[in-house]
């Protein structure tokens, strides 16, 4: 009897282990999945506001953000909406949008960085875009994502 009991808490043990080896990669895959999530959230939220620059406010496209204010060709209200936005339902933040030093002015690359703070499962999340800009006058020619950055949203 003894030997039977032992056997059967071993099964029982292993039965155990299985089941939470099987949850722990299932909570990996669901903060996989939100992660992937917010990463499309901050990546829709570049085009827009990249398309909304480029249709509405060309005369920023080649000045770093701290000039935007004496650009002369936006409002402050226009400003705080560039500023931040919501993009399916998250709040996003702008943090970073600093032309590139070029040697050709016609051709510049912007270095863009979102933010997406943490909320309703979501991680909080940096992701840096590479904001290509050619012509006289200049309009963009393509977004391209970086990937994650440090820091703080």
């Amino acid at each position: 009897m003894p030997m039977a009991s032992l056997t059967s808490l071993l099964f029982l043990v292993g039965g155990l282990s299985l089941q939470s080896l099987t949850l722990q990669e299932r909570l990996q895959a669901e903060g996989q999945r939100r992660l992937e999530q917010a990463e499309d959230r901050l990546a829709s939220a570049a085009q827009m506001l990249v398309g909304t620059i480029q249709l509405q406010h060309a005369c920023l496209l080649g000045l770093a953000r701290e000039q935007w204010s004496s650009a002369g060709c936006v409002t402050q209200q226009q400003l705080s909406r560039l500023a931040e936005g919501e993009v399916l339902g998250s709040p996003w933040r702008l943090r970073r949008w600093q032309p590139q030093m070029s040697p050709d002015p016609s051709h510049q690359v912007v270095d863009l960085e979102l933010a997406l703070p943490a909320g309703a499962g979501s991680p909080a999340l940096v992701s840096g875009f590479a904001v290509r800009l050619t012509g006289s006058p200049l309009r963009v020619t393509a977004l391209l994502p970086l990937g994650q950055r440090g820091g703080r949203p």
